[in-house]
């Protein structure tokens, strides 16, 4: 960092120009969001590949065919975006619209109860083979309500301390990088 006593008050002025700083710490924030929205995807892809979540369910392996939560055909991994402007960034998952209006990642991550109609039991069970049908129904049995257990991927991440840490450091090292940039030029 520039050591600011070798500045007269012009070369401080100059620095320290509202439109300069202003210019200057736009692209250094860019830069900033980018490496924290990078990590921020990095970091939740690893969670969901972790598999620490709970077990998917009986009707949820028949259905889906597989046993690991949150991962079937990489349609939620892939999902994972960021987007980021100089002043503000977009963090999450580009979901789908169920229904009932609600966000397919929403409900992975909060968790759901949803009410059995007689059609959904009807639409999952033409999807399940004889064998699966019997076997649901023995271990089971019809139940009025699916319940589908929280999985919080994403606020995993957002209460990490060290993605928290990785972001404050990107910040900060945004304004140190316009604040020595804006020195470097005040003392020519």
């Amino acid at each position: 960092m520039a050591d600011l006593r070798k500045f007269g008050f012009d070369q401080l002025a100059k620095m320290l120009d509202s439109a300069s700083f202003k210019r200057r710490f736009k692209v250094d924030m860019l830069r900033a969001q980018k490496r924290v929205g990078s990590r921020f995807q990095d970091d939740v892809r690893e969670r969901i590949n972790d598999h620490k979540y709970a077990a998917n369910s009986l009707v949820t392996v028949l259905g889906k065919g597989s046993d690991t939560p949150l991962v079937a055909g990489g349609d939620l991994f892939g999902s994972v975006t960021w987007n980021a402007e100089p002043f503000r960034i977009q963090l999450g998952v580009a979901s789908i619209r169920l229904k009932s209006g609600r966000l397919l990642a929403e409900v992975l991550h909060n968790g759901a109860t949803i009410p059995v109609t007689p059609q959904m039991r009807k639409a999952l069970f033409a999807r399940l083979s004889k064998s699966a049908r019997r076997r649901l129904a023995s271990v089971d049995g019809p139940k009025p309500f699916w319940t589908i257990p929280a999985r919080p991927y994403l606020g995993d991440v957002f209460k990490s301390r060290s993605w928290r840490s990785f972001a404050q450091r990107q910040y900060a090292d945004a304004i140190h990088r316009t604040i020595r940039f804006l020195a470097s030029r005040g003392s020519k």
